[in-house]
């Protein structure tokens, strides 16, 4: 019993110390450059419940980030019916440093940024928290600590923590994801399956790389299945049905949180609001995204907005390759 306060004591203390970490270092550095993209947006989802403004991304880092500008008296500079991405690059240079009191509001930009930094590093500090539940329960308490230890001092995450960006909500929603699969697959209960489709879900609406968590999931059950396979030397029929099942009903409820997030609307805007069409937009994707994006639009499967921000993202990624070693 001593032990194992004095364990979560440790991981109090290291928590303690990312909040330090980050608390102290973000008043020193300057907002990276699409931030006030996603700060805009994120505050305009709260506000107007519109989806419309950086489609690109899912809303739920921006709109976990934006909580504390909730209740201030924040100027909100008047749309101007430009393309989406100028529209909320520049809404959200306003919004941050044209409330700044030279300018008749009551906020600078460095107050505004210090509260939303310091709300999205929930992020990051679930991670740490995850890495050592996960840790503890696969290899013991000493490696959980090791593992957090590692993270909490890990330059690149204590960079990457208290951005408004995708990245660090992806990271925590990815790990999330597969240890609460891998904990339902231990003991197959309905309570951690419904777990495992809301993060699953949650994870889907912080970035749209984390649609790659299903394939993930499903050669995960591959591997569970081929295991016992190879342990039996019997087919798992009955097992095989059971993880079919459970599958869907994971995929059924993140579809359903997923659905939440955006208000459970498929139109980007209450009241209509210009884009170029979708359908313009798929000539330079692959035709199975095609496809699949024009499927799901047409029968609603999907938000509108996320289905835009896919596309966007793939033709990003066409005109804007990656090399690795040249």
């Amino acid at each position: 019993m001593q032990r194992k306060v004095g364990v979560w004591a440790a991981v109090s203390f290291l928590l303690l110390v990312m909040v330090a970490e980050v608390g102290l270092s973000t008043r020193q550095e300057s907002p990276s450059w699409d931030e006030g993209d996603h700060i805009y947006a994120g505050y305009m989802n709260w506000k107007h419940r519109e989806y419309s403004l950086n489609p690109e991304h899912p809303p739920l880092v921006k709109l976990v980030a934006t909580l504390p500008l909730l209740p201030l008296d924040l100027k909100i500079a008047p749309r101007q019916g430009r393309f989406f991405k100028s529209e909320s690059y520049y809404g959200g240079r306003e919004l941050l440093f044209r409330n700044d009191p030279k300018y008749g509001g009551y906020y600078s930009a460095d107050t505004l940024l210090f509260r939303i930094h310091m709300t999205v590093l929930v992020f990051a500090l679930t991670l740490a928290l995850l890495l050592f539940l996960a840790g503890s329960e696969m290899f013991g308490a000493t490696a959980g600590l090791i593992a957090m230890t590692l993270f909490v001092f890990d330059p690149t995450v204590l960079t990457n923590a208290p951005f408004v960006t995708t990245d660090m909500g992806a990271a925590c929603g990815f790990f999330a994801s597969v240890y609460t699969f891998y904990r339902f697959v231990k003991a197959m209960r309905w309570q951690r399956a419904l777990l495992c489709g809301l993060v699953v879900g949650l994870s889907l609406a912080a970035k749209h790389s984390v649609i790659a968590i299903l394939a993930i999931l499903c050669l995960l059950a591959a591997g569970e299945l081929a295991a016992r396979w190879k342990t039996t030397r019997q087919w798992p029929g009955r097992y095989v049905a059971r993880m079919q099942l459970s599958l869907a009903a994971i995929g059924a409820i993140a579809l359903v949180v997923l659905w939440s997030v955006y208000s459970f609307r498929f139109a980007v805007h209450p009241v209509g609001v210009d884009l170029p069409p979708l359908a313009g937009q798929l000539s330079d994707v692959s035709p199975l995204t095609r496809h699949l994006v024009s499927f799901s639009a047409h029968y609603h499967l999907l938000p509108q907005s996320y289905l835009y921000g896919l596309v966007d993202v793939q033709r990003v990624g066409t005109f804007m390759p990656t090399y690795i070693f040249g």
